[in-house]
């Protein structure tokens, strides 16, 4: 039988004892759950995208190109510590602690290049737009923009631009590195000294971001810029590209783009396990060969 306090267990202390073990597991499962909403509903709260939007307007003079920028968030969160970066053939304007773009909300700048050795014709500006998330992970988003700047009616480049984007496998053991083949082919009369300069999105960087050619009237060549990818949840990232040169005094500019494309294809072990065997095979071969040649040299 069962012992109570007295000695004996009866049917009423069994009772007792099955509710306090029901109760401890009731507060256990309780705590738990109020301990996961707490940690959960910060991430419900404050879930949200930053939706950037760049809307910019030029306007050129003598000497002068003005450029007057909207930064619009059309999203649902806020853009915290926006900054921008203009890039104009060789040139930057940087515009720092801009502050917070608030969901809805809109930030103007204006960017001025002003330079009397600005030559005639068609240049591209590129605006970059750098803002935080709330937690502090980093964005970027691109605008680019074609400027006729001079006496340009009619000019065109004779220069064509083709990037290949690689295909990388984003389940591959050496990491997600790569390299973009970039093909250029001068159709001017003259020789030409085109610099690509390449602007990546989030997760995409390049150790050569910049690469420079020259090429004789008729001539093709071709280079790699070298990739590092950090996996994501889409299958392709787009990238840019602005090919800039001068030539008789003309400014040309070209703006291209390409493609990176990710998969995430089950990595051959099986090849690696029949390249394993055959280096076994060899070894044993070539240890049974020498330990043979040995007893018959004793």
């Amino acid at each position: 039988m069962p012992f109570s306090r007295s000695g004996i267990f009866d049917d009423k202390s069994l009772t007792i004892v099955g509710m306090q073990t029901h109760l401890r597991r009731s507060l256990g499962w309780a705590f738990l759950l109020t301990t996961a909403s707490a940690l959960l509903l910060p991430w419900v709260v404050f879930a949200g995208y930053v939706q950037t939007h760049i809307l910019p307007v030029y306007r050129t003079g003598a000497g002068k190109i003005v450029l007057d920028i909207e930064i619009q968030n059309e999203g649902d969160a806020t853009a915290h510590n926006v900054r921008t970066f203009v890039f104009l053939s060789g040139r930057v304007d940087e515009r720092g602690n801009l502050g917070d773009n608030t969901p809805g909300g809109t930030i103007s700048v204006k960017s001025r290049f002003e330079d009397p050795t600005l030559k005639p014709g068609l240049y591209t500006a590129v605006i970059r737009v750098n803002f935080e998330e709330q937690g502090g992970a980093p964005h970027r988003a691109f605008e680019f923009v074609k400027i006729p700047f001079g006496q340009v009616d009619g000019l065109e480049s004779s220069l064509s631009v083709e990037l290949e984007g690689p295909v990388i496998n984003t389940r591959a053991l050496w990491g997600s590195g790569s390299a973009i083949r970039v093909s250029l082919k001068n159709g001017h009369k003259k020789s030409i000294r085109p610099l690509v300069s390449f602007y990546f999105p989030d997760g995409v960087s390049s150790t050569e971001p910049e690469k420079s050619f020259e090429l004789q009237s008729g001539e093709e060549k071709h280079g790699k810029i070298p990739l590092t990818v950090h996996a994501g949840s889409v299958s392709a990232i787009p990238f840019h590209a602005v090919v800039t040169y001068e030539m008789e005094g003309t400014h040309y500019s070209t703006l291209a783009n390409g493609k990176i494309r990710l998969e995430a294809r089950p990595f051959l072990f099986k090849a690696f396990a029949v390249a394993g065997v055959m280096v076994l095979i060899i070894l044993v071969g070539r240890t049974v060969y020498v330990s043979g040649k040995g007893r018959k040299s004793a």
